[in-house]
């Protein structure tokens, strides 16, 4: 059995995996982008 540890933070998602004794196994990271919704303005009518 292991024990993955996530971390989403604002810019970069980071995994570590560990076995039962505490030992890191493996880590790993990925640049993330932030999307922001817009408000789509309509014309005047």
């Amino acid at each position: 059995m292991y024990l993955l540890g996530v971390d989403v933070g604002t810019s970069v998602i980071k995994t570590t995996l560990f076995d039962l004794q505490g030992s890191e196994l493996c880590t790993a990271g990925r640049d993330t982008v932030i999307q922001h919704p817009r408000r789509i303005s309509t014309p005047a009518s």
